[in-house]
């Protein structure tokens, strides 16, 4: 048998990482602690702060439909194009709730804010999906780890770098000079943030389309949708990842928003501080995602993802253990979230081998919009019951509530990695062998 190119394309992997730096740069500056604490000035309930946190996932089950749109669009590549350019140029609206008249019937601030970021994450979510189904088809798939962590690598050295010096710089001229420039400045780094991920779509523009596999599938039918659904969950290995991941979804969502209420207004956490712990996370993610990487491409995919689930669990036991004087257990709480580097390199290579190389765009978006959806919905259920916990429980406090998930939350992530152990236990590599004997 040939032996496989274990090289990368230099075009591809070059224009992937200067695209990622570009893109994560803006992202930063337009999402987490920058949107959380810009939100918080409008005084929002625990239900409406679950919403800002869970609507990206929510939104984003529009991307079950992103292998019928990349056919109505001609390719993945230009669905991606399409759905990135209005889900940036919808974000851009944001800041415009800084200026927002209360007096508009029915669309308060929040409201506005709420419904741009469902669009935003909606067409987000489909752009994705076909980013990551374009890209990997442009690379041998026993390089998938290889080219995932190169760009996880790029995009968190920038997160290391970018938001810590943005958030210092309000911090120590902003914020000296007046409460109104204050404001305004959210609005600046929202534009900063846009314009630099709409500028990370350069890299990639010259990169070929991927074929599109020929079925006789006509774009507009939904009984093809249907069969191809059923099919995916007709796959013992890929249903074993389902389950998984949308478990792993479910208790993760819990504290999606509780983290934020906790860290704000529990402990009073300020924006260069939370920045600065989240600076610890993304510089552990590097070595992280650069290992895990190598450990997928040598056939030690498993045992690498199950330890990293593992590994990130038991950072909601530093989070619970943490008050206004030992604020800095958060510290290695946000640490051991260092893990996700190598769970994001290995879900990405994971959901890849697992499903047809050739056609692939409804394996992922079944795992990860699903996935979105029982994310959201248990972000939002978590938020009201805060909100009926504090209500009927006057005397306890925000923070023994916000406990009493995180704990949930704990022991639901560790033992997410339950539907994993059949694939270590039975030596069963889900198509690596395969491909480690053409090596």
């Amino acid at each position: 048998m040939a032996a496989k190119e274990t090289h990368l394309p230099q075009g591809v992997l070059r224009a992937v990482v200067i695209s990622q730096m570009l893109f994560m740069a803006g992202h930063s500056l337009t999402s987490g602690g920058f949107l959380n604490y810009m939100f918080f000035q409008f005084a929002p309930s625990a239900f409406a702060v679950a919403l800002l946190a869970t609507l990206p996932d929510a939104a984003g089950m529009l991307g079950l439909a992103t292998r019928w749109l990349s056919r109505y669009c001609g390719g993945r590549k230009r669905l991606w194009l399409i759905s990135f350019l209005v889900a940036r140029l919808t974000s851009l609206l944001i800041p415009a709730a800084l200026i927002w008249r209360e007096d508009v019937p029915f669309v308060s601030a929040q409201v506005f804010i709420l419904i741009c970021v469902g669009i935003w994450h909606t067409c987000q979510a489909v752009s994705f999906l076909a980013y990551l189904s374009w890209i990997s088809a442009l690379v041998k798939d026993n390089r998938w780890g290889h080219l995932f962590a190169a760009q996880g690598v790029a995009g968190l050295v920038v997160r290391l770098i970018i938001p810590t010096l943005i958030a210092l710089w309000r911090e120590n001229i902003i914020k000296k000079t007046s409460p109104e420039w204050e404001v305004v400045s959210y609005a600046v780094i929202f534009v900063l943030g846009s314009g630099l991920c709409v500028l990370s779509m350069v890299p990639l523009l010259s990169l070929p389309e991927a074929e599109t596999p020929e079925d006789s599938e006509k774009p507009q039918s939904i009984v093809p949708f249907g069969k191809r659904l059923w099919g995916v969950l007709r796959d013992t290995k890929y249903r074993r990842l389902l389950a998984h991941w949308w478990w792993l979804s479910l208790f993760q969502g819990l504290t999606q928003a509780i983290l934020w209420k906790y860290r704000i207004n529990v402990l009073n956490i300020s924006l260069p501080t939370f920045l600065m712990m989240d600076a610890g996370m993304f510089l552990l993610q590097i070595p992280m995602s650069v290992w895990a990487g190598r450990l997928c491409d040598r056939g030690r995919l498993w045992p690498a993802y199950v330890w990293s689930v593992v590994g990130v669990s038991f950072s909601m036991l530093f989070y619970v253990a943490a008050t206004k004087e030992t604020w800095w257990l958060l510290v290695i709480g946000h640490l051991l979230f260092g893990f996700f580097g190598m769970v994001n390199v290995c879900l990405n290579t994971a959901s890849l081998r697992l499903a047809p190389g050739d056609d692939n765009l409804m394996q992922i978006s079944v795992l990860r919009q699903v996935g979105s959806a029982v994310a959201a919905a248990s972000g939002l259920l978590a938020g009201w019951w805060l909100d009926r916990f504090l209500q009927s429980n006057e005397g306890v406090g925000l923070g023994a509530g916000c406990r009493i998930l995180m704990v949930l939350s704990w022991a639901g992530r560790l033992l997410a990695v339950m539907w994993l152990l059949p694939f270590l236990w039975r030596g069963d590599h889900a198509g690596e062998t395969e491909s480690a004997g053409d090596r």
